[in-house]
């Protein structure tokens, strides 16, 4: 069963802050956890968008208290939600949310992305980036072109790319109970990426599927396997593989299906193997306009400790996929 009872969700107290405001409300509510609504006051950067002009911090309580109140207006269950109020001022709200988030043991970050486009899009990092990858725990990013709309968030499908590590097998057991928990479906995708290799390497096979022409239909037959073995309570599920790029096949399949969140894991990588390298995850989180819940390699376990399939907890090798939840970038 996952444990969650401290949600941290940022707020520029505009509306375009207001999407990842209701889904970390929503999560508030299936779970009985506690919600900070975190508003950073910095000198560089806003969390969403455009910085308005500076407030006072009457205006910012009124705001914050405006803001509370449409997202649990029409939730019957709104009284069974603490909602906290947290300003905290900083140089960049990005180190200011992670140490807040590593302080007051939230198991769950939940932010805005932009919806940034053409080259950077592809290049420049953003703060959402920073938190999913410095956050010691899971970290739900919300576009903020995601439609307004009011009371709780309908999540009715999940999208778990699947590349068959330990890990991959972790994030879909936290995909099992997050679907239980929602009532939701899950949608399981591994992607195959053909590495085409320049003549002069002398090798004659091309393509994964020059070896193994069925790799498709095997793929899905292990994601059954991997399905009926996870720990976990079962429900409805559906298997696909496909050829392409990771990220891009991921990003799409979400859109093409509907998904109400994609549920895969990062490694966090930092430096100079981050710049060359990136990360699926960070792709995905720069292309999608799907929510995204990034769960946390070696991070605060979701899970309580709860044994998987091969016997480990998964605090004790991470929760979910590497970089790479579909398969290597």
């Amino acid at each position: 069963m996952l444990t969650i009872k401290n949600i941290l969700a940022t707020t520029d107290l505009t509306e375009e802050g207001l999407p990842s405001l209701r889904h970390g409300w929503t999560l508030a509510t299936r779970f009985g956890a506690e919600l900070h609504m975190f508003y950073a006051d910095v000198l560089h950067g806003p969390l969403h968008g455009e910085m308005d002009p500076a407030r006072t911090e009457a205006e910012v309580a009124a705001r914050m208290d405006e803001l509370a109140r449409r997202i649990a207006a029409g939730d019957g269950d709104a009284a069974r939600v603490t909602v906290r109020r947290i300003v905290e001022r900083s140089v960049y709200p990005a180190p200011a949310v992670l140490e807040y988030a590593a302080s007051h043991d939230v198991d769950v970050i939940v932010t805005g992305t932009h919806a940034r486009r053409g080259i950077s899009r592809l290049v420049l990092g953003s703060v959402a980036e920073e938190i999913v990858r410095h956050a010691g725990c899971a970290v739900l990013t919300v576009p903020t072109s995601e439609e307004e709309r009011s009371g709780r968030i309908d999540v009715t499908s999940l999208l778990v790319p699947f590349d068959f590590s330990m890990h991959s097998r972790n994030a879909l057991a936290n995909a099992k109970e997050l679907a239980a928990a929602f009532g939701a479906r899950i949608d399981m995708l591994h992607v195959v990426e053909e590495r085409l290799h320049p003549a002069f390497y002398g090798i004659a096979v091309q393509s994964v599927y020059d070896v193994e022409p069925e790799i498709e239909s095997k793929a899905v037959d292990h994601m059954r396997a991997a399905y009926d073995s996870a720990v976990g309570p079962d429900g409805p599920v559906s298997f696909e593989a496909r050829p392409g790029s990771a990220a891009r096949e991921i990003v799409d399949f979400a859109g093409d299906v509907g998904s109400s969140m994609i549920i895969m894991g990062t490694h966090g990588l930092t430096g100079l193997d981050h710049f060359l390298l990136g990360s699926t995850t960070e792709r995905v989180l720069r292309r999608a306009s799907t929510p995204v819940f990034a769960l946390k390699h070696a991070g605060r376990s979701l899970m309580g400790g709860r044994p998987d399939s091969e016997g480990t907890t998964p605090s004790e090798h991470g929760l979910s996929s590497p970089e790479s939840s579909a398969s290597a970038p």
